[in-house]
């Protein structure tokens, strides 16, 4: 099946609003239980198809870790805590409810007791947020979440991984508008001693009672997902995401909307290191630019493909490898492709605004007009016009 057949067909359920998936077919079987479904993430994009076997699951499995193991480690808190305080980057003072603890994005946020999940949902500035209530009474919720993998409603056991850390949400920006993500990937955690009212300042180091994380980052659940990760491929294309909204798994989304086929694709995260085998093709959107300069800048030769998508352009040794661009010193090399917009740089970027305007000026950096956010599709409309080469 096609993936612009899949997108007409969710256009089609989104306007029936699912109110035919508990029809009855003439098999005496629910629609689901017949034909399968459609999986579609938060902003409605087509994620992938669910076998009739598999309706009504949880893909993927939820994992569980011993929580003797040495992989679980105890949380340690960071700048924001409990209390009034002035918004890091809004500069607005507000009540802090809960306590924020800066680990990477990615990081499995471990559950190291029984517990059941009162509610898992997308709560505005919160973004993915979780609420466990645990044996003793008391009921705990995390923000920001990149990923969930339980419902409301589910029984946990200890050692139960019920997210992963993300800056998902959708804040006010102290102007008047709104911005995506949170100040950065972090979890903010919350204390509720009887599951209701307004949580409280918990007791000191009272968090590692509850949850743990986990060294290992991105568990990997399925066995064979995990023997195709550890897997050297050679002729490997490896797509980079950038900040916030632009993670690996986003990118991966992006690719398949515009109908690339995953097989030898490695999408991985802006601070990730690139996979062992031999690349062929490598591109990186927003902050994953910055890891395409440098190797345009080291090893260009080695690919037939390197694209800048909207690419990040400050910091050495990128700078005098752009100033060089600019003053007509060097080139680019043939097998480098490029889209990208100066106008969705500005404030603390400005640097990267004004080597983009002269870059694309100079005819060096195509041009293009699309939006540097989440529901901008940048990467997407790269994919799309490059995909002949991409295929």
């Amino acid at each position: 099946m096609s993936l612009k057949l899949l997108n007409i067909l969710r256009e089609e359920i989104s306007e029936q609003g699912g109110k035919y998936k508990q029809a009855i077919l003439p098999s005496g079987k629910r629609a689901g239980e017949e034909i399968g479904g459609l999986e579609f993430d938060a902003t409605g994009e087509f994620k992938q198809i669910i076998s009739p076997e598999d309706v009504g699951k949880r893909t993927p499995k939820t994992p569980v870790i011993d929580i003797e193991s040495p992989d679980l480690y105890d949380a340690k808190p960071g700048r924001r805590r409990y209390g009034k305080q002035k918004h890091p980057i809004t500069g607005v003072v507000t009540m802090h409810w809960g306590i924020d603890f800066g680990e990477s994005q990615g990081t499995a946020y471990v559950i190291i007791t029984d517990g059941e999940i009162m509610d898992a949902s997308y709560q505005g500035c919160c973004g993915n947020s979780i609420t466990v209530k645990h044996p003793n009474g008391v009921c705990t919720r995390v923000c920001h979440l990149l990923e969930m993998f339980v419902k409301k409603g589910d029984k946990i056991t200890a050692g139960t991984v019920v997210g992963l850390v993300g800056s998902t949400g959708e804040c006010p920006d102290g102007k008047g508008g709104m911005r995506k993500g949170s100040t950065g990937p972090h979890l903010h955690w919350e204390y509720k001693p009887g599951c209701s009212g307004s949580p409280q300042d918990p007791p000191d180091g009272s968090w590692n009672s509850y949850f743990k994380f986990s060294k290992t980052t991105t568990p990997k659940i399925n066995k064979k997902e995990k023997e195709d990760e550890d897997e050297d491929i050679d002729g490997l294309t490896v797509v980079i995401g950038g900040a916030d909204f632009a993670t690996a798994d986003y990118m991966k989304k992006q690719w398949i909307k515009a109908g690339l086929s995953t097989k030898n694709v490695k999408f991985i995260n802006q601070g990730d290191s690139l996979p062992s085998g031999t690349i062929t093709k490598i591109m990186g959107f927003s902050g994953g630019g910055s890891k395409v300069w440098k190797e345009i800048i080291s090893n260009s030769s080695n690919y037939s493909f390197i694209g800048l998508i909207d690419p990040y352009t400050q910091g050495e040794p990128i700078q005098t490898y752009v100033n060089k661009l600019i003053s007509g010193k060097t080139s680019l090399p043939d097998n480098v492709y490029s889209l990208c917009n100066y106008k969705n740089w500005g404030g603390q970027y400005g640097k990267t605004r004004d080597n983009l305007e002269k870059l694309e000026d100079n005819k060096i950096l195509l041009r293009g007009d699309y939006q540097h956010t989440e529901a901008g599709n940048y990467p997407y409309n790269f994919f799309v016009k490059y995909k002949n080469i991409l295929e």
